[in-house]
């Protein structure tokens, strides 16, 4: 919090004209007052001896001294002093006051002697995201501006800054993000270099963007009238993407997603139909442009997602096309084999058990749940060898897994 120092001082000086000689002394003490403040009081006196060489005393005196030290190299002092002089046994007490203000302005080095720069610029909220100070964007005050790592200044009412004896040269500046608003962008504020040479010096803004939020629902269109009625219900582990660097969110069990964090701005939020099974797809539009301002979050982005419409052909053969009938075939009656066992029958399943199935497998891979829509498959293939779609969606499942169980490994 502060130092004390005591000092004495005795000198003995010689003059020739006229012959004397002098002998001085100087008691004192100073203090300072953390690393602003400093006082000094000093009391002093000089005895001389003449061609007689007798000893008297010829001046005393005080003086009290107080200065303030800036660490940028100013100081300002003041001194109150008194000294009495006594030439002669016939004159008189000589009493003089003398008193004085001090500034003066210390150099690390030849650079700073040659250069006072200066930097100044603006801390403020960009609402429209354009990185540029438009009428209306609001001044941050009290802000920390970080000069070479030292803070330098603090931004004002208005949010400008102002930093002078700048040495001339190249210099870092930076804001004290750990002050700012946490609803604030702190990556803008990061760190820059400037250079200042003579009086010169440059304009360094530092524009911050509030975060916003855009979120929205994934929903399974039934109808697909890409709309979401009342029996729609929200579709899980849907990736929904943003903008042109691609950042993407994926949909909550309830269907919910959310973009955290986002600058003012306009975005494209949207699907990609490559991240949807093959029986899925988008019923509405698959993109939407979304303006985000100045602290004002943005919801109500909604996207459909429907199962696919496979179209159905229909042939029409030529009259020379169509076969005649062949010969009729009587079926076996089942029983028993040649060799006299039993034949096993097996019971084919009707078309709204496949469809069950089918539809079952759909939404256990939409949401997820691989392993359920791999037995699911298995199931299917069992009771119909022959379907195509449920084959291949069977080996996209195991795709999955085969995945899951890699990452797993490592």
């Amino acid at each position: 919090m502060g130092s004390f120092g005591l000092n004495l001082d005795q000198r003995i000086s010689r003059y020739n004209s006229p012959k004397q000689l002098q002998w001085s002394q100087n008691f004192g003490f100073d203090q300072r007052w953390g690393r602003l403040l400093s006082t000094s009081f000093s009391a002093n006196w000089c005895q001389g001896n003449s061609e007689t060489y007798r000893w008297k005393t010829e001046n005393w005196g005080w003086s009290l001294k107080a200065g303030i030290d800036r660490t940028s190299g100013w100081n300002l002092s003041a001194d109150l002093g008194q000294n009495y002089y006594y030439y002669s046994g016939l004159g008189p007490v000589v009493r003089n006051t003398s008193w004085g203000f001090k500034l003066e302005r210390r150099f690390d080095g030849w650079g700073q002697l040659v250069s006072l720069g200066q930097i100044n610029g603006r801390v403020y909220e960009d609402a429209n995201g354009n990185m540029t100070y438009d009428n209306g964007d609001k001044g941050i005050p009290g802000i920390p501006i970080m000069i070479d790592g030292k803070q330098a200044a603090k931004t004002g009412r208005s949010g400008e800054y102002r930093v002078l004896g700048v040495a001339a040269g190249s210099h870092s500046v930076k804001m004290d993000i750990s002050k700012l608003d946490a609803g604030m962008d702190p990556s803008i504020g990061g760190q820059r270099r400037f250079t200042t040479v003579g009086v010169w010096g440059p304009r360094v803004d530092f524009p911050l963007a509030p975060l916003n939020e855009i979120y929205g629902n994934v929903f399974l269109d039934e109808n697909r009238n890409g709309l979401r009625d009342e029996e729609d219900a929200g579709l899980p582990g849907v990736f929904v993407l943003m903008g042109d660097n691609r950042r993407f969110t994926a949909s909550d069990n309830e269907g919910d997603f959310i973009f955290h964090n986002v600058q003012p701005g306009r975005y494209r939020v949207f699907i990609d139909p490559r991240f949807l099974p093959d029986t899925l797809a988008v019923t509405g539009e698959q993109q939407r442009f979304i303006e985000v301002e100045n602290k004002n979050d943005v919801g109500g982005v909604a996207f459909g997602i429907g199962k696919k419409v496979r179209p159905v052909r229909k042939m029409v053969f030529a009259p020379s096309q169509v076969m005649e009938p062949g010969p009729k075939i009587v079926p076996v009656r089942p029983g028993r084999s040649k060799t006299g066992q039993p034949v096993k029958q097996i019971a084919k399943a009707s078309a709204e058990d496949i469809k069950r199935l089918y539809d079952l497998g759909i939404k256990q891979y939409s949401t997820g749940d691989y392993q359920s829509a791999m037995t699911t498959w298995n199931q299917l293939l069992r009771i119909d060898p022959g379907n195509g779609e449920a084959r291949k969606n069977r080996d996209r499942t195991k795709g999955k897994l085969d995945a899951l169980q890699k990452i797993k490994g490592q």
